[in-house]
């Protein structure tokens, strides 16, 4: 959507409901399983899915099945051991 105002152009981009969230602080000795159920434990949420961001395996994706489930997820991960942020995967 482009506003017009005067002599200047602006663009408006409508925001997305994000479902994911980028988890960091991952400890190296445990695989996508274990991490996934972790969460879910921590979180008291179902995970979609769950993905490492590289092979460095520090941090990674946790796919929900909705904005608010990914709300309330962050709020109880963040008070855990794990870093937490509302993101879009890019």
């Amino acid at each position: 959507m482009n506003v017009e105002c005067l002599f200047l152009k602006v663009k408006i981009t409508l925001a997305e409901k994000k479902n994911s969230l980028y988890i960091g602080h991952l400890p190296k000795d445990k695989d996508g399983q274990e991490i996934k159920k972790e969460l879910e434990d921590i979180s008291d949420c179902t995970i979609k899915s769950f993905e490492f961001d590289s092979s460095s395996k520090h941090y990674g994706w946790a796919y929900f099945k909705d904005h608010d489930t990914a709300i309330k997820a962050i709020k109880l991960i963040q008070k855990s051991s794990y870093t937490a942020t509302l993101t879009k995967k890019a």
